[in-house]
């Protein structure tokens, strides 16, 4: 590998011996948040996770990451590229000050630090990726997909919420990219079943283009060989005659979701409510919309699937939620940090690699999602969030005199 072959701006080469220890960390949070949803899919709770002395395991790796991580790179051994790191600093100074806010207002503290998981994720595995070794990296790429279609099955056998199922859709779709036809066709079939049974609708909206454009990109930038199209062509009319046969029991089973997802009465009352939160949301950052009410905020609402009262720090629309924790002003500039990120992203798209093309598409569907899920309190989907971000700032090219001209397009 080399500096200055990738699509976006590179990272600077590390001897093995400084980067291995902070990867190692960082990609055992990404492999613990996995086993989190597999272990506790049906949590309502944020709250509920694998943990360590009541903290959670994903938080203890990623603060143990970053601390070696940003020892090599104040030492020198690893370096940031600029237009990374600038972006960062602003959301970093956004956060902070939503912080002295909400602790000059009595918020509670653990509730402050919770929701601090999006930045404290993103820094992690960016000094942490920054550097890794290349074999680290590979062998990474390896196993995650195998890890995910463990994860799947164990979710189709024991069942689990919309969360879960994002987190196992978003890895499949950009596993698909690079992962072996052995692995990624029953990803995605199980991916897509997991997708339509959770039962959420903004997973369902919002998982499922990600998936198909991963596919494209894999038939794009794979060149199979006459035995993998064969196979490939083989199972696809097993799962048709099988569809085919089981084509009443599919139809029953298809109406059954979308009923389930769009129809059900706790499906209503979950958008009346919902309304609700965000009618009480536009009322608070008017009364305050220069600095926000801080992090940790939570108001009174009367939630009607559940009919009781509760405090919450929900809206279930993180672009409320900003104005809401950060005020108008921040909020604004964050704004403007994406636009100009994402408009730097698509000016490149044409020399994306496929990898971060896949990354970038479910970012995308995680913006959409965004508009009806309070993300940025859900550890879960925020670690999931900064590996995609990772992904894309960090994929790197192999040179071609090293490999295959197949690895090459696929790198």
């Amino acid at each position: 590998m080399a500096t200055g072959t990738g699509p976006l701006p590179t990272l600077q080469r590390p001897p093995a011996r400084h980067g291995t220890l902070a990867f190692v960390l960082a990609f055992a949070a990404v492999v613990v948040n996995l086993l989190d949803v597999w272990v506790y899919p049906t949590a309502t709770s944020d709250a509920v996770g694998i943990k360590a002395a009541g903290i959670r395991v994903t938080d203890l790796l990623a603060v143990a990451a970053l601390a070696i991580g940003a020892v090599n790179v104040l030492a020198g051994r690893v370096a940031l590229p600029r237009p990374v790191v600038l972006p960062l600093v602003l959301v970093t100074a956004a956060w902070t000050a939503g912080t002295v806010v909400g602790l000059a207002n009595g918020h509670d503290g653990r509730l402050i630090f919770g929701q601090w998981h999006l930045v404290l994720y993103v820094w992690a595995l960016l000094v942490a990726w920054a550097g890794a070794p290349d074999a680290l990296l590979r062998r990474g790429e390896v196993l995650l997909p195998w890890l995910t279609l463990v994860v799947a099955v164990g979710l189709v056998l024991t069942g689990g919420g919309g969360d879960p199922y994002t987190v196992v859709a978003a890895v499949a779709a950009v596993a698909l990219v690079r992962s072996r036809l052995l692995v990624a066709l029953p990803l995605l079939v199980l991916a897509v079943v997991l997708v339509g049974l959770g039962g959420q609708r903004a997973a369902l909206l919002f998982s499922l283009p990600p998936l198909v454009l991963a596919v494209l990109l894999r038939v794009r930038s794979r060149h199979p060989s006459r035995r993998a199209l064969g196979v490939s062509a083989a199972v696809t009319a097993v799962l048709a005659l099988v569809g085919l046969a089981t084509a009443g029991t599919v139809a029953t089973f298809v109406s059954k979701v979308v009923d389930a997802t769009f129809r059900r009465t706790g499906k209503v009352e979950s958008s009346h409510s919902r309304l609700d939160q965000a009618t009480i949301a536009l009322r608070e950052i008017r009364d305050s919309p220069w600095l926000g009410r801080g992090l940790g905020f939570e108001y009174k609402l009367y939630d009607r699937p559940t009919n009781r009262s509760a405090m919450t720090a929900l809206t279930h629309d993180v672009y409320l939620d900003l104005p809401l924790r950060l005020g108008l002003v921040a909020t604004g500039v964050l704004v403007v940090v994406l636009a100009v990120c994402a408009l730097q992203v698509l000016l490149r798209l044409p020399r994306l690699l496929p990898l971060q093309v896949a990354a970038l598409g479910v970012l995308l569907g995680l913006l959409g999602k965004g508009a009806v899920e309070s993300i940025l309190d859900k550890p879960r989907l925020m670690l999931l969030v900064a590996w995609l971000v990772v992904t894309v700032l960090t994929a790197r090219r192999t040179l071609p005199h090293a490999t295959s001209p197949e690895t090459v397009a696929t790198r």
